[in-house]
């Protein structure tokens, strides 16, 4: 499964999709989640931060998510973190696992 909408939806719609991906991936299952990330509530570039604010001005309730909160968000839903990747554009990739075993 690969996901790159989270800086589109609000934190409680992010943290939802989240939530449910262990239910959507098989044992063992791989997920990413990619796209624009605030890293430790900061934006990496002059660009970021302009479409970070953009998205705010649109609807208060998006825009990018922060780093740190989905690591614990995949930890809480019983996922398994994996790697953290960088990407082209200042994007992050998030790999997780869904274990063998729940």
């Amino acid at each position: 499964m690969l996901v790159n909408l989270l800086h589109l939806v609000s934190e409680a719609e992010a943290r939802t999709l989240v939530a449910e991906l262990p239910a959507a991936l098989a044992p063992g299952g791989t997920c990413v989640l990619y796209g624009p990330f605030l890293r430790g509530g900061i934006a990496t570039s002059e660009g970021d931060a302009r479409f970070h604010a953009a998205l705010r001005a649109a609807d208060a309730q998006t825009g990018y998510k922060n780093d740190a909160d989905l690591v614990e968000w995949l930890q809480e839903a019983g996922l398994r973190p994996v790697e953290v990747a960088s990407m082209p554009a200042n994007n992050l990739a998030f790999v997780s696992h869904r274990p063998l075993e729940d």
